[in-house]
């Protein structure tokens, strides 16, 4: 292996190391959380690294919020999609006309959710600058879904 190829995997593993181990969450999530908590089975479906999420999960304190997590594959394919949807509501026991998707890519997030019949909330850093996807909500700020539920 040549110096720069043993650099790139030292950084590779140097970041998957640190970088779950970072717990911050974006502003408004942890009040979310603690108003929907008591009230809402809770589910994280994620397409992150196995290796990373749990640690990941754990140090954001995410991890004790919800009630069950899975891991959906990087990219899934528009048929798996469904899948995951409907394994994370059988996991906690809701209906889809009962279940609120929140995330962030219009595709997997908010298309994939409402082709299951569940109500979304679309993340988006920038509203202004990004395109409406449809979806049931539609915030910048987790203060914002937080009102928008009545929370």
């Amino acid at each position: 292996m040549c110096r720069d190829a043993r650099s790139a995997e030292r950084l590779a593993e140097e970041f998957l190391h640190r970088c779950p181990r970072k717990g911050r969450l974006n502003p408004g999530v942890r009040s979310l959380l603690d108003a929907l908590s008591p009230d809402h089975a809770l589910h994280v479906i994620t397409n992150g690294f196995q290796e990373v999420q749990g640690v990941k999960l754990h140090a954001s304190g995410i991890g004790t919020s919800s009630r069950s997590y899975s891991r959906a594959t990087r990219r899934p394919p528009p048929n798996r999609i469904p899948r995951i949807f409907h394994k994370a509501m059988d996991l906690v026991g809701a209906a889809a006309e009962d279940s609120l998707m929140v995330g962030d890519d219009p595709r997997n997030d908010v298309e994939g959710a409402r082709g299951v019949g569940m109500y979304q909330a679309h993340y988006v850093i920038t509203p202004a600058e990004s395109p409406d996807s449809g979806s049931t909500y539609r915030f910048g700020h987790f203060d914002e879904l937080r009102e928008l539920l009545g929370r």
